[in-house]
């Protein structure tokens, strides 16, 4: 349900699923349903709630259920992103990698995180060839995907058309959860204003708002709203003469 952004029946199935785990005796379970609650917080904007409630998680893992303690971290780091606190997110990645062992599959997702955190501290090489290594080495299709959407970010900001191109028709044919295709038509937008592309940004920049306001990702509406206002002003302030580039089909 969270990945559809249904957050009223997401936050019935947590609950119920948290209920359920302590039920049967399994902490893990009902504490990783207790994250999944909480990321709904965040992944509506409200900041503040979602870093108490997480904290408060963590206080009860390290208690009875440690084994979930890196679980909870790699939210409270991704919080403190979001919230302009990178060396803080950062820091909080690079503890939870010391500490994996066994499971890879949160190892990659660490990696991912820990990608897009370096790339908002200003380390876009760095965060590319982290990226790479998760793109080519994890085996659950998901955490490539979260990947490789990334890697578009990157190409979006950094001015690299060909390899803008050569992932936008790559995660076009991708199923991506509400969020992400929120994500891929604002990243999409980003770049082709970059790119000179300013009707082809302008329409993704609109289907980006009607989506990410669709799902109530607010975050999203309001970065896609401040896109939309940088295309039209790129589009008065471009030279009357200046052709644009043909828009391109994309492929589905």
């Amino acid at each position: 349900y969270r990945m559809c952004a249904d957050w009223e029946m997401a936050q019935i199935a947590y609950r119920r699923a948290s209920q359920l785990g302590r039920e049967a005796g399994d902490l893990f379970i009902a504490f990783r349903a207790q994250i999944g609650e909480a990321n709904l917080l965040w992944s509506r904007g409200n900041l503040q709630a979602a870093r108490l409630r997480l904290t408060g998680i963590a206080r009860q893992a390290r208690r009875s259920c440690p084994s979930v303690v890196p679980r909870v971290t790699l939210a409270l780091a991704g919080v403190a992103n979001m919230s302009g606190e990178y060396e803080q997110a950062i820091s909080l990645a690079f503890g939870i990698l010391d500490t994996l062992e066994d499971d890879d599959e949160l190892k990659y997702q660490t990696l991912v995180d820990l990608a897009s955190f370096l790339s908002d501290y200003g380390l876009p090489a760095v965060a590319s060839a982290a990226l790479r290594v998760v793109q080519k080495a994890s085996p659950e299709r998901h955490v490539r995907r979260h990947a490789t959407l990334n890697l578009f970010f990157l190409a979006a900001h950094h001015e690299d058309a060909a390899t803008f191109d050569v992932l936008r028709a790559e995660l076009a044919g991708e199923r991506l959860t509400a969020r992400q295709q929120a994500q891929f038509a604002l990243f999409t937008a980003q770049g082709c204003r970059r790119f000179g592309r300013f009707a082809e940004a302008r329409s993704a920049a609109q289907r980006a708002i009607e989506l990410a306001s669709r799902y109530e990702h607010f975050q999203l509406v309001f970065e896609a709203e401040t896109e939309l206002s940088d295309i039209r002003r790129a589009m008065e302030n471009a030279p009357s003469g200046m052709p644009q580039r043909a828009e391109r089909s994309r492929s589905n």
